[in-house]
């Protein structure tokens, strides 16, 4: 192997993160399967969660599929079979996600093509009034995030298309004739309205500029991290750093632990000042969100929330303020 630690690739790759999936993860593998959210069931709902907006027409698909079963062809069995295989491999190991049924999915799209002239109108009009809600939100995130923020962080086209993704399950819900017709348009045009938020946390307010990147190389910059290896995301937005994450929940190193010259990614939200000798800053939305900043969100609060930014500053500033 070219990798300068083989050992490591072995352990954290095949040992850890393949074999370690088959390790029991609660006392009872029995309990695992029936119970709890790495269950079957669990599993199992990762069909409509992996169909997204176009869950009740997949429910629809099954149903029908099993009222049609006598007249099914070979290749439709076919399609079902490759769903089924890939669904039970991966009923196997204790550790379920419905991200593994992704290999499926080209199977159920056709599927669903095959019985999407039999469902009812109900799948057809939730999939659209989802897709309304979902364009509506994007437009209401980017209210507030421009309120917050403040400058012009969308494109202009941006609106265009959230006012698209509005109109298009309007227009299927108010005409029945073009019901069926709006239904996929109208979840692909959420899914853009939602891509089209999205590139407000890209270049160039979503990155660092290359005046901070070059502050920051061959320096120590220390990370917080929400989950193990969330750090490593730092790797390219600093190339040329040395990037080191924090424990889990700590957002800054210990004075013992650090030199002169390290670097610190704080986050702070959208309204806070600019912390003093700060070094660059981009624009971040924040996730792994605890059990009160949730409740917070659900109160009112989602900006204060939702979204940050992160600052890049010596650590020799935070702890000359401690």
């Amino acid at each position: 192997m070219s990798d300068p630690d083989p050992q490591s690739i072995w352990n954290e790759f095949v040992i850890n993160e393949n074999l370690g999936k088959m390790a029991a993860g609660q006392p009872s593998y029995l309990g695992a399967l029936l119970w709890g959210r790495t269950s079957i069931w669990g599993l199992a709902l990762g069909w409509f969660l992996n169909a997204g907006l176009l869950a009740f027409p997949l429910a629809g698909t099954m149903i029908r599929a099993w009222q049609h079963r006598q007249t099914a062809t070979e290749e439709e069995k076919l399609l079902w079979l490759w769903a089924l295989v890939i669904f039970l491999v991966f009923c196997l190991p204790t550790q379920r996600s419905g991200r593994y049924l992704l290999e499926a999915m080209p199977a159920i799209a056709v599927l669903m093509a095959l019985q999407w002239h039999r469902l009812l109108p109900m799948a057809y009009q939730t999939t659209l009034i989802g897709s309304g809600a979902v364009a509506l939100l994007v437009a209401w995130l980017s209210f507030l995030l421009l309120r917050q923020a403040g400058g012009n962080f969308l494109p202009w086209w941006h609106w265009g298309i959230v006012l698209g993704a509005l109109a298009v399950p309007l227009l299927g819900l108010c005409d029945r004739r073009r019901l069926v017709a709006c239904t996929v348009p109208a979840a692909l045009a959420a899914l853009l309205s939602v891509a089209s938020f999205l590139t407000a946390f890209d270049a160039p307010q979503g990155i660092y500029s290359a005046e901070t990147i070059a502050a920051a190389a061959n320096r120590v910059v220390w990370v917080p991290q929400t989950f193990r290896a969330a750090a490593e995301i730092e790797h390219l937005l600093l190339p040329g750093a040395i990037i080191r994450g924090l424990a889990v929940g700590q957002q800054q190193p210990t004075a013992d632990a650090v030199g002169q010259e390290d670097l610190v990614v704080v986050i702070r939200s959208l309204r806070d000042p600019p912390p003093a000798a700060a070094l660059g800053s981009r624009i971040e939305l924040a996730s792994r969100h605890t059990a009160r900043q949730i409740i917070q969100m659900a109160s009112g609060h989602l900006e204060e929330h939702l979204f940050c930014r992160e600052w890049l500053l010596p650590v020799a500033t935070l702890h000359a303020s401690d």
